[in-house]
């Protein structure tokens, strides 16, 4: 029996033939998934993508022969049309009669393919490869620089690591850095599943500030996890994946009734944030007085360049003053020089500053 589309159909009309569904989008009939108690496992009709992402295998028992469908996700509960949806492989099915079985394949671009294979899940080829899926070290980065040469403990860190298919061995290392750099690496991952370590006795060095606001900041470590892993096949495969520290000094800006800041040590009643750049938004409200006003205050290391400032509700930029160059020494004992910015006008009220 062929395919019979309704002659009139409305817009996401849906028409099932053969346990293949298809649905009317205003000018053409595309696939939309697979329907039918006989064809699918359990009966699946309709949004067969919660099957797929549930672990519900779709099994075709007929028809017969050799068949090479295509079926793009294109489900409006799961976003736009085409819209990849994660499954992880693999759940255990009831034996087909026979030696193989009719199984979807969910490939990376978000299509079905259908395929003889063996009690196997739906699945994507990558599945049955060892890979790293993720490695953090949650809240490292970024720090703020210390003295040059002193150490950085990372005693209050764990590193965090998950993966596809079984890890057999992992390390962690500073590719590139010399010995002098560190301590206690190479670091060996020693529990069960090679998804968790404490760091103890690994230290990094501190070091000198470099970035200028030109490139990629040099001033940082990459910490990598080396994986020797085993696919569902047997065979073993490394694999790396990288986390970078970097360290960033403060930039420092708030409000004051001095006109004329000469020094930040100790820092005169304004704000100290680490940041990588001068590049900063300042969004609050200023205080009012006439008889000794106040003044906004920014200020950034010196190595970063010359800053303009925006007002974000004209769009127009100026309105600060370069007042002079400050040494500024941070709670960790980093030293360099900084720009000191006041703003021209005072008792600003409520502003919105981006310093670029």
């Amino acid at each position: 029996m062929p395919l019979n589309f309704p002659s009139t159909p409305a817009l996401n009309q849906y028409y099932v033939f053969n346990g293949i569904r298809w649905r009317w989008n205003g000018y053409a009939w595309t696939s939309a998934g697979v329907c039918g108690g006989d064809v699918v496992v359990g009966g699946i009709c309709g949004d067969y993508v919660a099957a797929l992402t549930g672990g519900v295998g779709i099994t075709l028992t007929s028809p017969s022969g050799v068949v090479e469908i295509s079926l793009k996700l294109d489900e409006p509960n799961i976003g736009p049309p085409n819209t990849e949806v994660l499954h992880t492989a693999s759940t255990s099915f009831s034996p087909d009669i026979g030696y193989a079985r009719k199984t979807a394949f969910l490939q990376p671009d978000g299509s079905i393919t259908f395929d003889y294979i063996k009690n196997y899940d739906v699945f994507r080829n990558a599945e049955f490869n060892f890979d790293v899926v993720s490695f953090n070290i949650a809240g490292l980065n970024p720090q703020l620089a210390g003295i040059v040469g002193s150490d950085f403990d990372l005693n209050p860190f764990n590193a965090t690591m998950s993966y596809i298919q079984t890890a057999i061995s992992a390390n962690i290392f500073l590719p590139g850095a010399a010995p002098t750099q560190s301590v206690g690496f190479p670091a060996i991952v020693t529990d069960l599943g090679f998804d968790l370590f404490d760091f103890t006795t690994e230290r990094v060095r501190y070091k000198t500030l470099t970035y200028n606001n030109i490139g990629s900041n040099p001033d940082n470590y990459i910490f990598r996890l080396g994986v020797t892993g085993e696919n569902s096949d047997g065979t073993q495969t490394y694999k790396t994946r990288d986390y970078i520290l970097y360290f960033y000094n403060h930039i420092i800006y708030g409000e004051s009734q001095n006109p004329n800041i000469t020094s930040l040590n100790p820092l005169p009643g304004l704000s100290a944030v680490i940041n990588g750049s001068r590049n900063y938004t300042l969004n609050f409200t200023m205080q009012q007085n006439t008889q000794n006003p106040w003044f906004l205050y920014y200020a950034y290391p010196s190595r970063l360049g010359l800053a303009s400032f925006r007002d974000n509700s004209t769009n127009l930029e100026g309105g600060f003053i370069l007042q002079g160059t400050v040494n500024y020494t941070n709670p960790n004992g980093y030293s360099e020089n900084y720009n000191i910015y006041r703003s021209e006008q005072s008792n600003l009220g409520q502003i919105s500053i981006t310093v670029l």
